[in-house]
């Protein structure tokens, strides 16, 4: 299945953008693959849905260990356990970053909302999403990796209404 990289790479973009600039953690970039594997194998697992003229969801995962890295990061103190707050804050990361990212999408998908973060935690997490295929990376950092999983699509439906 072909996948748009015009409609990935705002995500890839945002989520180096974030670590970088907001959280100062230096991040280094994996390729980037395409893929209809659906699944994940991290433990914590932070998924956004994307509505409007662009569908499909975007899910940011990574082992308890980086998750309560990160939230110490974002929170400014020790996280242990991965408590409330700490969740909070993770689901505020996706949001942040997906949020970035949508802003920098063409002009011609100016209608795109997202659904609140949802966190999904686990072992062989399986996420579905029908007929849709995935771009898929991974950025290392000195506090553990985050795999970005991105599944979108330009909503035709939505179009060819617009164009009634």
């Amino acid at each position: 299945m072909m996948i748009s990289s015009e409609l990935s790479m705002p995500f890839i973009t945002a989520t180096s953008d974030f670590l970088t600039m907001e959280l100062g953690i230096p991040a280094t970039q994996a390729p980037v693959t395409e893929s209809g594997q659906q699944g994940t194998s991290q433990e914590l697992n932070i998924l956004v849905g994307i509505t409007g003229m662009i569908n499909g969801q975007v899910i940011y995962s990574m082992s308890a260990g980086t998750a309560k890295n990160i939230a110490a990061v974002m929170l400014g103190r020790s996280v242990q356990p991965l408590d409330r707050n700490a969740q909070s804050a993770l689901c505020e990361l996706g949001n942040m970053i997906t949020g970035m990212a949508t802003s920098r999408f063409d002009v011609r998908y100016t209608e795109v909302a997202l659904t609140p973060p949802s966190l999904i935690a686990g072992n062989n997490i399986f996420i579905s999403v029908l007929k849709m295929g995935y771009i898929y990376t991974s950025f290392a950092t000195e506090i553990g990796n985050i795999d970005v999983t991105i599944a979108t699509r330009e909503n035709t439906m939505l179009k060819q209404a617009d164009a009634v």
